[in-house]
């Protein structure tokens, strides 16, 4: 990368090209959108599962991870919401049981999935 900017700034400015400004004006920026290029795309890597026992979140895109919760412990739900997230009807839900949670993140009409979640609570809560 730094051997394409460097040819590009030759061709542009010439002979006065100077290194200095290449690693301040364009290498060190570009290194920084790179690293968090995966922040971008990671909301597409996102699998949730609902069963009448459990949650399952999975994410990530090199890195995966795998997140469960037993829905006959959970105390909780919180729905987070940005601005955006109101006009486009995202949200984030993040489900709390007994010492642990799970973060489910940019779901599409947030609020069904709440209640879809309290009814089989509510349905555990009866059968008992």
């Amino acid at each position: 990368m730094y051997l394409l900017f460097k040819e590009i700034g030759e061709y542009l400015i010439g002979e006065n090209f100077s290194k200095d400004v290449l690693l301040s004006l364009v290498v060190l920026p570009s290194i920084l959108v790179l690293k968090s290029v995966g922040e971008v795309f990671e909301p597409y890597f996102v699998e949730v599962s609902l069963s009448d026992e459990t949650l399952s979140v999975k994410q990530g895109i090199l890195t995966t991870f795998e997140d469960s919760l037993s829905l006959k412990n959970v105390e909780n739900i919180e729905v987070i919401t940005t601005v955006l997230g109101k006009y486009l009807n995202y949200a984030t839900l993040r489900v709390y049981a007994y010492g642990s949670w799970v973060v489910v993140p940019n779901v599409k009409n947030a609020e069904a999935l709440k209640e879809k979640i309290e009814q089989i609570m509510g349905n555990k809560i009866d059968k008992k």
